[in-house]
């Protein structure tokens, strides 16, 4: 039983750490829907840190639209 709580709790506290930068996330996301541009998830425009992946995701994104 107490390995069930330990995994519950262990899910808890990982959502309740992703739940202020998803809400970050989302909020940004509608506010691009608003303006009618297609979304784009850049970590650093939010004060998201340690999001390496997603910060050369969207460089590689910038570079490949700078040269169309």
């Amino acid at each position: 039983m107490k390995g069930k709580q330990n995994k519950i709790v262990s899910m808890v506290l990982k959502a309740a750490l992703l739940a202020k930068p998803a809400l970050i996330t989302f909020k940004d996301y509608r506010e691009q829907r608003k303006q009618g541009i297609d979304p784009v998830f850049s970590p650093g425009k939010l004060g998201i840190q340690n999001a390496d992946y997603w910060d050369e995701e969207y460089q590689h994104n910038q570079d490949k639209e700078n040269v169309s």
